[in-house]
């Protein structure tokens, strides 16, 4: 139960140990507390390209006026959603890959992208992501959760269906289909039923996930065309474009909101994901 201490509002970002990151990036445990749980807090969940596994422990979170199931798969989302806390809330959210949805639980990820479906987990999963929305400092919760992933992953683990990701960001679609043995259609259909975006939509999303790595980075002054260039756009004009319509955000506003460390923990699993990368090219 949340104390009448509890920290008003913290998300603790819980980053997946090496051998399972390539299937789950983080988790994040959310407590909303003391005198803040007076008060609706809102709270931007951005345009991502990630799927996530909800289980609220305590309170309640509303998305467009209706409660949320108690265990929920959501995203990807390719536009930014407004939730609100009504009060006190104790929540874990597993930030995993879209593609995984359908060997772990049965879920086509085109059927969830923008949404919310209820889903019933294995029970050592549910139970170990319960125990870190209610105590994430700790060290035995957070090690019982990642076993409990691996198991679930079974032996072997799935492997990433092959949609020649590499091709599609450096020569297009008709390159990534011809990579992978399919006509353009085909491709088009099979990457949206495996990541749940459409490929063009996938593109400008996972691009501003990688400008999201650099807001955190740089100084309140700095250079946001050197931020452009360096994640992909033409331009700091093309990169402001787009950013507002994922997030209804300009790139300044949100570089802002990071470096305060405010409303930012939407964020959290770009910016893992850029540092896990990194880890792993060093490696």
């Amino acid at each position: 139960m949340l104390s009448a201490g509890a920290p008003e509002h913290s998300v603790d970002v819980l980053t997946a140990p090496a051998h399972l990151r390539p299937w789950f990036l983080c988790v994040l445990a959310r407590r909303i507390g003391g005198a803040q749980a007076e008060h609706a807090v809102r709270a931007r969940i951005q345009a991502n390209s990630y799927a996530c596994i909800n289980v609220i422990s305590e309170g309640d979170v509303e998305w467009a006026g209706r409660p949320l199931p108690r265990v929920f798969v959501a995203g990807p989302f390719s536009r930014s959603v407004e939730t609100v806390a009504p009060g006190a809330l104790l929540s874990a959210s597993l930030v995993m890959q879209p593609w995984l949805l359908w060997p772990l639980l049965r879920v086509n990820a085109e059927s969830v992208a923008d949404g919310v479906v209820p889903v019933t987990l294995e029970p050592r999963v549910h139970q170990a992501l319960d125990a870190v929305a209610r105590t994430p400092a700790d060290h035995a919760a957070r090690t019982e959760l990642w076993t409990a992933l691996g198991q679930a992953l079974g032996a072997p683990p799935p492997t990433a269906p092959a949609l020649a990701l590499d091709a599609l960001r450096s020569h297009g679609l008709e390159a990534a289909a011809a990579a992978c043995g399919f006509s353009s259609r085909q491709y088009r259909r099979r990457f949206q039923q495996i990541l749940g975006l459409a490929p063009a939509r996938w593109l400008r999303i996972t691009r501003w996930e990688r400008a999201v790595s650099q807001f955190a980075s740089t100084h309140p002054h700095g250079s946001l065309a050197d931020v452009s260039i360096n994640s992909g756009y033409a331009d700091q004009a093309h990169m402001t474009r787009e950013i507002r319509e994922l997030t209804n955000s300009t790139p300044g506003q949100l570089r802002n909101a990071m470096l305060a460390g405010k409303e930012s923990w939407s964020l959290e699993p770009a910016r893992v994901r850029i540092l896990q990368d990194v880890e792993s090219a060093r490696n």
